[in-house]
């Protein structure tokens, strides 16, 4: 059953606690196991306490809907409220008797033969490994977690601060602050310290769109209304969800409300310089779309930039050196004793899932570490709803590639994706039941996989409709959340809140492959059968395209032998096939070939060359580097049947 299988859950963040929380309510599961690199729950709210640091979606939308909050004190709370906030849920819920915080993980390892995950943790504070076993793995660690500092800036002997790793032991007061980034983090940093410093530099080589804050206090008055009125809560959370979509037009192309948006940032540029500062505004006026980077929102920080003993630097910088001297490209240096990063996030193809590795084994006896798939999946992520990939069975993601809403709230869209996931879990539990009810000995684990044609459509299907927003194409903002190779944009959902809630409110199961699997333990026997047609098939391109190689496997190549019918065959139907594939190694150019299984005969062939769930030749390049397909040496049929 489903409540006694082993779950892990990544990350004690917005996502862990959704997680934890749902598996606890909806699917009567407490035998899972949270893990988190910090000492508590809180994720980004736990780290991040640099000065003045606070939310910038209303309260209205940041909460979850299984815990309504009606104590938030201001329209937009800081960032000890809602750290609070999140560990009142942990503490209601009794979460934190399935966490093991100072956690670290190093490795996640498929083993095909044991359909169970490996999991390998860096205990922190003792610094040893741990070796965990879990039947389904649901990672939500965060985009944003992993923090980047230019190297040019850790030349610098001094403090060097990144916004994500606040240390408030160094002081400011009377220092030559330099602060690097535009974002959202600068935003509410500049404000928090301008009073503190002797001079403060702010170097931005593209600057943010800024839209007025309207903070407010929210009255007791007003609280005790939203605790005591039955459904006021509710009904200021749907309405003020509805206003945040309309921000999707802010990332629309030529549309008018865009148009609105950006001279709504400039009016707010004028209202915080002054009229009379042209040279200051014209150096704030961003140079690319409204939307290509995230928006900002402040009322404070203009007025700050404007401060007499402020300098703001649109010049790239060229060199720091030891003492704290900044050059810029310019010809000027300027001293500093003290820089903070406002610089953001690893780059999207380096820090997803970073510093994790993931493997797949067939068997957990084999030698070394398996086949890594960490770098494929890091360089193209392609993942459907955001939530799963062909190429990792039994694994969920919340807030993955193309999930994140940049106009809304994250809380929503991390509760939109666990409700698919449980949704999927009860399917896997009722297969499950349904089994043991008819056998109770036979069958026992549960594997899932989402399709390779289906991942495929849907990420196609974002990419397509990205084209008509300020994300689609060639992006001139050089945002974190592009590759900086190929341009593409690999975490922005291509549309409305609505539009993602609409995908995630239902499972289309016929996207996923389920597979009982026999139980592992002595009382199971089996026989398996083996037999091996051997066909050359060439493909009628000599490319690495996912036609090329659909072509080259097309039915027209074989003959009725070689692809029965299922009426001829019926066994070989839930079964599937091994395509063994010739190709040409992208990092040696030398001539390889791999077994391509299709779909969950995995772990039947040789032992040193299975890949599990490869669908089709992009799982290859993904995986294995490979550069060109020269072709179909052989199609080899398996059978099997239980005992």
């Amino acid at each position: 059953m489903l409540g006694e299988m082993k779950i892990c859950v990544i990350g004690g963040g917005l996502s862990g606690i959704c997680a934890a929380v749902k598996l606890k309510t909806k699917l009567g599961v407490n035998e899972f196991t949270i893990f988190d690199e910090n000492e508590d729950f809180g994720g980004v709210w736990l780290t991040h306490t640099y000065p003045k640091c606070a939310c910038d979606v209303s309260t209205q939308i940041y909460s979850f809907s299984f815990v309504p909050n009606p104590d938030w004190t201001k329209l937009f709370p800081k960032q000890p409220e809602v750290l609070a906030y999140l560990q009142s849920i942990a503490k209601k819920h009794d979460l934190y008797k399935n966490s093991r915080f100072n956690r670290q993980i190093q490795t996640l390892t498929w083993i095909s033969k044991a359909k169970q995950w490996k999991v390998v943790s860096l205990n922190k504070e003792t610094g040893t490994t741990e070796d965990w076993s879990f039947d389904i793995v649901i990672a939500g660690p965060g985009p944003f977690h992993v923090p980047y500092i230019p190297e040019k800036f850790k030349n610098f002997a001094g403090p060097v601060i990144h916004s994500a790793r606040w240390d408030s032991s160094v002081s400011l007061k009377d220092k030559m602050v330099a602060v690097v980034g535009s974002g959202s983090a600068a935003c509410q940093i500049i404000p928090g310290i301008v009073n503190d410093v002797k001079t403060l530099y702010s170097f931005q080589r593209r600057p943010a769109w800024v839209f007025y804050k309207f903070q407010a206090d929210i009255p007791h008055l007003a609280r005790a209304a939203v605790r005591n009125v039955p459904l006021l809560q509710g009904s200021a959370r749907a309405v003020a969800a509805t206003l945040y979509d309309v921000g999707f037009q802010f990332h629309s192309k030529n549309s008018v409300i865009h148009a609105v948006g950006a001279a709504l940032c400039k009016a707010n540029i004028l209202r915080g310089v002054g009229r009379l500062n042209e040279k200051l505004y014209k150096k704030l006026v961003p140079n690319y779309p409204l939307g290509c980077k995230r928006i900002c929102i402040s009322n404070s920080y203009y007025p700050a930039l404007a401060r007499p003993h402020v300098d703001v630097i649109r010049e790239e910088v060229v060199s720091v050196s030891p003492e704290g001297y900044i050059s810029t490209s310019d010809g000027t240096t300027r001293h500093v004793d003290v820089i903070i990063c406002a610089t953001g996030y690893e780059q999207m193809t380096t820090h997803w899932f970073n510093p994790v590795k993931i493997f797949v084994k067939e068997d957990e006896i084999e030698e070394g570490d398996g086949i890594d798939v960490t770098k494929g999946l890091r360089q193209d992520p392609n993942f459907y709803l955001g939530i799963m990939t062909d190429t990792l069975p039994n694994m969920f993601f919340i807030y993955g590639p193309y999930s994140l809403i940049p106009h809304f709230s994250a809380v929503f869209c991390i509760e939109y994706q666990m409700n698919w996931i449980v949704t999927v879990l009860k399917r896997m539990r009722k297969m499950v039941a349904g089994k043991l009810e008819r056998n109770r000995d036979q069958y026992q684990n549960v594997v899932v996989c989402v399709k390779e044609s289906a991942q495929t459509d849907d990420v196609r299907n974002v990419r397509d409709k990205m084209k008509n927003t300020i994300h689609g194409g060639s992006v001139p903002c050089n945002a974190w959340n592009v590759d900086k190779t190929t341009g593409q944009n690999l975490t922005t959902f291509s549309g409305a809140a609505k539009d993602f809630w609409w995908k995630c409110r239902r499972v289309r199961f016929q996207d996923l492959e389920f597979n009982l699997t026999p139980a592992t333990h002595p009382g199971c026997r089996g026989v398996l059968i083996l037999l091996v047609k051997f066909t050359t098939l060439t493909l009628k391109r000599n490319d690495s395209s996912e036609m090329g190689v659909r072509s080259g496997l097309h039915k027209s190549h074989l003959t009725e032998e070689d692809n029965p019918s299922p009426t001829e065959s019926p066994i070989l139907m839930p079964f599937g096939y091994v395509v063994v594939l010739e190709y040409q190694d992208a990092f040696s150019s030398k001539g390889s070939t791999i077994r391509c299984l299709r779909p969950y005969a995995l772990v039947l062939a040789k032992r040193s060359q299975v890949w599990p769930f490869c669908a089709n030749f992009n799982s290859l390049v993904r995986t294995k580097g490979v550069a060109k397909l020269t072709s179909v040496v052989s199609l080899e049929l398996i059978f099997y049947w239980s005992l």
